[in-house]
Order: C-alpha cells, then structure tokens, then sequence
C-alpha cells in the first residue's frame, strides 16, 4: 500500500517518523466527534425500536450548528434530515454538546404503545383480582 501511494520503490521501514502536523482544524476536529457520536445515537435509536437504517428520520440536534455540508454527511452515513423547529413530541438522548432530538411519530406508534401497556395492566388487575 505504501509504495502504491508514494510511488517508490523504498521500503516504510526506512523512511523517517512522520512530522506532527501543527496547524490542525481543531473545529473540525471537533465536528467530526460530534458527528460520530449522532451516529451511534442514531443506530442505538434504530436498534432499540427495530427500525431499518434506511428509513429517514428527522431530528433536531441541540449544541451543533450544522452548515449544508455536516448535514450532507449526516444524511449520506445514517439517513437523519436535519430540521430547525418542529411542534411534535420528541425524544430527547442527551450528548456530550447538547442532545439530539427525534420526531416520536416517526419512532414509536404511541396509539398501538399506549394499547399494548392497557393490556397489560388489564391482566395484571385481573390476576390479582382473581388472587
């Protein structure tokens, strides 16, 4: 691999140790840290509720200004649409910056949740109605 991008026929093993680069983007730097950790939020969100990775979600991320070209990665790597303001409930998972807030209707089917939990409750009072 080496050779291939250097275009030499000298060996890695003998050329010098690579010099600290001193002007890093540290914004950037920082960016990319924040877009990692969006993404592993996003598949434990998708993870948790059995939703396919490529199904879009909108979210809402506190604490990161996103310009076009972070919202373009965002997209391209976990399908999530940046939006500005939205009046449906969230759910909120807090990061190291903010948090990052996605559309509940989009997550949950709060009708078919709120069904299942009153069934439940509805056997749990009969069992112990029947004790």
């Amino acid at each position: 691999i080496y050779q291939n991008i250097h275009g030499e026929d000298t060996s890695i093993m003998i050329e010098s140790w690579p010099e600290i680069i001193e002007d890093v983007d540290v914004k950037a730097a920082q960016d990319i840290d924040k877009i990692i950790e969006i993404i592993k939020i996003s598949r434990e969100i998708r993870n948790e509720n059995g939703i396919k990775p490529s199904k879009e979600l909108e979210v809402l991320i506190d604490g990161f200004d996103t310009d076009e070209n972070l919202k373009a990665i965002l997209y391209r790597m976990t399908k999530l649409c940046v939006i500005v303001d939205t009046k449906e409930e969230t759910i909120v998972r807090p990061t190291t910056f903010g948090a990052v807030r996605f559309i509940m209707s989009e997550i949950v089917d709060k009708a078919a949740e709120l069904e299942k939990r009153y069934a439940l409750l509805k056997d749990e009072n009969d069992r112990l109605k029947k004790a």
